[in-house]
């Protein structure tokens, strides 16, 4: 794959998938971490906190490590920088400019078995009363969307952690587990920062559309 030969206009096409993992920069002033947040053939969007942000169309190593699959290295350029809003660090978008063909087959084989792991639209429902819980999760499946329903603090952070769930949304109300709201949100950006988080109101078809609404900025927003 020689993505330079490729327009624009095919970049956003391309398929894409959230896929998350560690990313690490090879840059001229440095090393940059930070979380992957999706993944296509031709670039990647992560979430970053750079002492010095890269230049545009600066040239780096992208170091990618995903769980499941070997250590990828490739050569990209960042294409977008965009600041965290209420939170550190920036959103870059990185375009690939070189990808050796053994790195393009595990690509490939990620980003199809994401994708297709997030047609199911998992949402993770943290919620301590058992009947608002119940409502929402048929609120939830009746939007086409799959609820996943943790019962202790270690199931939420092994089903946003498995690979293969790919739950990039959640649905917070307090208290949950003797954890009130705000503490679940705190505790959610700082490990899980690629999840977004929408608040449950007592109006429980409003969370449910909120989710939904979630779930198209995750695969819509279009970073290449």
């Amino acid at each position: 794959m020689a993505s330079s030969t490729h327009g624009r206009s095919n970049r956003r096409r391309a398929l894409r998938a959230p896929v998350h993992g560690e990313v690490i920069l090879h840059a001229d002033h440095g090393v940059i971490r930070g979380v992957l947040e999706n993944l296509s053939l031709y670039g990647l969007s992560m979430l970053a906190t750079p002492a010095t942000p890269p230049e545009a169309g600066d040239p780096l190593d992208v170091e990618l490590d995903i769980q499941g699959r070997p250590r990828l290295v490739v050569l990209g350029r960042v294409v977008r920088l965009e600041p965290r809003v209420g939170s550190p660090g920036a959103r870059l978008a990185i375009d690939f400019e070189r990808v050796p063909p053994a790195a393009e087959d595990v690509l490939e084989d990620e980003v199809v078995a994401a994708y297709a792991a997030a047609q199911t639209r998992p949402v993770v429902i943290l919620d301590g009363a058992e009947d608002r819980r119940a409502r929402l999760a048929e609120a939830v499946r009746a939007r086409g969307m799959t609820p996943l329903v943790p019962r202790t603090p270690l199931e939420v952070i092994d089903l946003l952690s498995r690979q293969a769930t790919h739950a990039d949304v959640c649905l917070l109300s307090g208290p949950f587990a003797g954890h009130d709201r705000d503490q679940l949100a705190a505790f959610l950006v700082e490990t899980f920062p690629w999840v977004r988080v929408a608040a449950v109101t007592r109006d429980v078809g409003a969370a449910a559309d909120e989710a939904s609404a979630r779930w198209r900025d995750v695969q819509d927003r279009d970073w290449r």
